[in-house]
């Protein structure tokens, strides 16, 4: 795992009950790593939540 860009991640006990989120978007970083898990490609996050590849990438990086 690459270091992890915190400007690209948030937090904030008002968002998403706390949890990390991409900044800017209220999508939780464990909903991104669920749906590559469940095989979902970087690529079609990018397009379906219009965030960017280093978006997705720091919250597949970021240790909890």
């Amino acid at each position: 795992m690459g270091i992890v860009k915190l400007s690209l991640i948030s937090r904030n006990k008002k968002i998403q009950f706390g949890d990390y989120c991409i900044r800017g978007t209220r999508i939780p970083i464990t909903s991104i790593r669920a749906m590559v898990k469940g095989g979902d490609s970087i690529e079609c996050l990018v397009e379906s939540y219009n965030i960017t590849r280093e978006q997705v990438e720091a919250a597949l990086n970021l240790k909890r």
